[in-house]
């Protein structure tokens, strides 16, 4: 059968699934704190094909094809990969992606090529009401290659939009991959974004994801640690404001020996906005001589707005390292009035700080990309500190 046939019989396969599945509930881990239904379309037509992909930086190294123009050995990871994720644990909202994305490539990088300059990927849903994309990142043995993912822009204000986006990460022996994600889409809209990483032996992962956009935002960041000496770092940098709701939720699972793990999330929330940071970190029996550590921080910049923590550990051997933290605070009202009486203004000082909180986390990023990811950042900084600089964080600082 040919890849287009092929293609063809499973997304029809994984579309009757999705209409039996059921959405996901409250108890459905990662959904606790957030209403899974609002990312179902509902009276959208889905089967209108729509390329999404706006403008691709790609150099010669380096393929990027539609999921129908494979052939020989990435075809075959191609078919395992999207029948492994078709499952019974597979919930409604993969399945969605799976059975109806509008437009699917493959950036597949040859064994022993590094690439050193990042290549940019730009995603738009333009003005539809659904949109639906998928990126496969296959990084042969020995690579080497960073990759910058933006997705931005939507429809005119007013106008509602859903977005779903699934990443899929490919390690292969030895291989490192750098990879950032900056969502800025409209904040009308609602967006799902799905991140899988499977890294091999000796390969290491650096994923970095900026939330900015969307009235509700739910990402879901998996990474399967399946080769001896693999690694795998997380950063997660969530900046909302207004009525904007971002849940982000991060699954580790290390199967290998000697494999690690970092996660550093952290977000800054502000006006009447709710954050939603979740996590499991699950070390396998077999799976010894292994370090994990998990972090999340949140800054509040005002009375109103929310945050949840919840992270959780599941360890089945005694020979590991493993730790997770979180904290939860508004900005330090003496910090800011310090800074007030050395002449800033306290809206300035409000957002250095608030910069300064979130800058340990922007430093562990790989510096092509932490550049790119710093620079949308500080705008959002600007925003967030802006909207909540008149309200009172503390009775002292009211009152110096």
């Amino acid at each position: 059968m040919n890849v287009d046939s092929w293609l063809k019989t499973f997304r029809a396969k994984a579309l009757l699934e999705y209409e039996l599945r059921e959405i996901p509930g409250k108890l459905a881990r990662g959904w606790r704190f957030t209403d899974a239904s609002a990312f179902v379309p509902r009276g959208v037509p889905l089967d209108r094909y729509r390329p999404v992909l706006t403008a691709a930086s790609v150099p010669p190294e380096a393929e990027l094809l539609r999921f129908g123009e494979v052939s020989g050995e990435t075809e075959t990871l191609v078919r395992s990969g999207l029948e492994n994720s078709l499952g019974p644990d597979t919930h409604k909202l993969e399945l969605l992606s799976l059975s109806r994305w509008q437009d699917a490539r493959i950036l597949r990088i040859p064994a022993g090529v590094r690439i050193e300059e990042p290549v940019s990927i730009t995603l738009t849903p333009g003005d539809s009401e659904f949109t639906s994309t998928r990126l496969l990142i296959i990084a042969g043995e020995g690579s080497s290659i960073t990759v910058f993912n933006l997705l931005s822009g939507g429809p005119p204000a007013g106008t509602p939009f859903l977005v779903n986006s699934a990443v899929e990460i490919l390690a292969g022996e030895g291989a490192a991959v750098r990879f950032a994600s900056s969502q800025e889409l409209a904040e009308g809209g609602v967006s799902y974004l799905s991140l899988r990483v499977r890294a091999a032996s000796d390969s290491s992962v650096s994923s970095a994801i900026a939330t900015f956009g969307c009235r509700q935002a739910k990402v879901d960041l998996e990474s399967f640690l399946e080769g001896s000496g693999a690694h795998s770092l997380l950063v997660g940098i969530a900046v909302a404001s207004g009525e904007q709701s971002h849940d982000h939720h991060v699954f580790t699972l290390h199967t290998a020996s000697a494999t690690r793990s970092d996660c550093d999330f952290r977000s800054v929330v502000g006006d009447r906005a709710q954050s939603t940071v979740t996590g499991l970190i699950k070390i396998r029996p077999e799976a010894k001589g292994c370090e994990a550590w998990q972090g999340n921080r949140n800054l509040m910049l005002s009375k109103e707005a929310k945050a949840n923590s919840l992270p959780e550990l599941e360890i089945m051997n005694n020979e590991v390292k493993c730790s997770h933290g979180s904290a939860t605070g508004p900005v330090d009202p003496g910090q800011v009035y310090y800074l007030m009486s050395r002449g800033i203004p306290r809206e300035e000082a409000a957002r250095l700080l608030t910069a300064g909180f979130v800058q340990p986390a922007l430093e562990s990023v790989p510096a092509p990309l932490r550049e790119l990811i710093g620079a949308r950042l500080a705008g959002r900084l600007e925003t967030a500190t802006a909207a909540s600089a008149h309200a009172p964080l503390d009775a002292r600082l009211e009152t110096a």
